[in-house]
């Protein structure tokens, strides 16, 4: 397999390149581009094929489960089930940005991105073209980081090839990025809320609208 390599911006992404990636991820295949955060490798979230092969290729226990990246936040009324206030209004704060909030999932959640558990972990990605992507492929996209599990986590297209070269069909090139900093992943299952990493979203900014989140890192 050849890794084709395009190069994109990602903030306002060409949509030639936008195009052939959603044909590739369209099919079945790996896309990895880059996010608000690392570099992603990219694969249809209801494509089992294409997330089992995405598990392999990282060489990702499938005990743990994907994050699945959102177009606009409509999608939790479809992804998740009892969806609560804080959730919604954690959304509407934060979204497009990298907060990673963790609901109970609906049956349209295949059970190998929620490794067979109960809840769902999504957000909105703050770089245009991951929502684009998503967008155009008309599902989400499961972005967990393109590297090799247990690997750092790539900033940019060099170190993604390092790893994935002619083991994947994409790659994104939009320069480095990221901050070096995770997404925040919260946790609303439980009452209060859970923090369960912190991340680039800090808790005085989550205690304005989850005044009793309990921390438990």
């Amino acid at each position: 397999m050849i890794t084709e390599v395009v190069a994109v911006d990602p903030e306002t992404p060409e949509e030639e390149a936008v195009a052939r990636a959603v044909e590739v991820m369209g099919r079945g295949g790996l896309v990895a581009f880059p996010t608000e955060t690392v570099y992603a490798l990219g694969a249809a979230a209801f494509n089992l094929q294409a997330l089992d092969r995405l598990y392999q290729v990282k060489g990702r226990p499938k005990q743990r489960p994907l994050i699945m990246g959102l177009d606009s936040a409509a999608w939790i009324y479809r992804l998740a089930v009892d969806v609560p206030e804080a959730a919604v209004n954690l959304a509407a704060a934060f979204w497009p940005g990298p907060l990673t909030i963790v609901m109970k999932r609906s049956d349209m959640v295949p059970d190998i991105v929620a490794a067979g558990g109960e809840t769902v972990a999504m957000r909105v990605p703050g770089l245009a073209l991951v929502r684009n992507l998503v967008a155009e492929l008309g599902m989400p996209v499961v972005i967990p980081s393109a590297n090799l599990s247990g690997e750092p986590s790539p900033h940019d297209a060099a170190a993604v090839l390092s790893g994935f070269d002619g083991r994947i069909e994409m790659v994104l090139d939009g320069g480095r990025c990221g901050s070096g900093v995770e997404t925040t992943l919260l946790d609303v299952t439980s009452d209060p809320p859970r923090l369960l990493r912190r991340g680039a979203i800090v808790e005085r900014d989550l205690l304005r609208y989850v005044p009793d989140l309990e921390v438990c890192v």
